[in-house]
Formats: C-alpha cells, sequence, structure tokens
C-alpha cells in the first residue's frame, strides 16, 4: 500500500489540503489521512460527496466559522478534573458560533 502512497503523491496532497483547515484539530486529522481500501466504504463515501457537492452548489458555503480543539477540556473532565472559567468560555464560543 506504501507504493500507493508514493505513486499518487499523497502527502503532497495533504500538504495541498492544510491550509484550508480552520483549525488544530482539523489539521491533525489531514496529517493522519488514510486512503479507503474498502470498495464499500469507498462508494459510501462518494455518495456523501456528491451529495454535498449538490448541496454546496445549490446552496453556496455553509456557514462554518473556526472551531476549537475542544479535546484538551473533554479529557480531563473525563478524568475528573475541574475545569477553569475561561475554559467553559472556550466551550460556550464553540457552541455558539
Amino acid at each position: 500500500m506504501k507504493d500507493a502512497y508514493n505513486a499518487l503523491e499523497f502527502a503532497l496532497v495533504q500538504a495541498q489540503i492544510k491550509p484550508y483547515a480552520r483549525g488544530e484539530r482539523a489539521r491533525h486529522q489531514i496529517d493522519h489521512l488514510l486512503m479507503i481500501e474498502d470498495k464499500d466504504a469507498l462508494t459510501h463515501e462518494l455518495f456523501v460527496l456528491d451529495e454535498m457537492s449538490s448541496l454546496l452548489f445549490r446552496y453556496g458555503n455553509l456557514p462554518l466559522s473556526f472551531s476549537t480543539d475542544l479535546t484538551p477540556y473533554l479529557e480531563l473532565a473525563k478524568k475528573g478534573g475541574t475545569l477553569q472559567p475561561a475554559d467553559f468560555d472556550h466551550i460556550a464560543e464553540d457552541i455558539l458560533t
């Protein structure tokens, strides 16, 4: 499979996509992208892509804003830690925008 990644210049594709990421979590996901090997999963993803393309064409860009990576706050809360007021501000800002 490594040959396929090299032949398709997968790292170059990742580098070209990364500037469009609006948050650290998105950049992390781009860095860890893998090709879809299962034919059924690929067919499903192509259907989702086609549907999303149709929606974008019909309604224009989605009103998405910058999203904060809430993972550290969630991990702390799962461990029974105490979140600070500033942490709740970040969470509320992400949820309400």
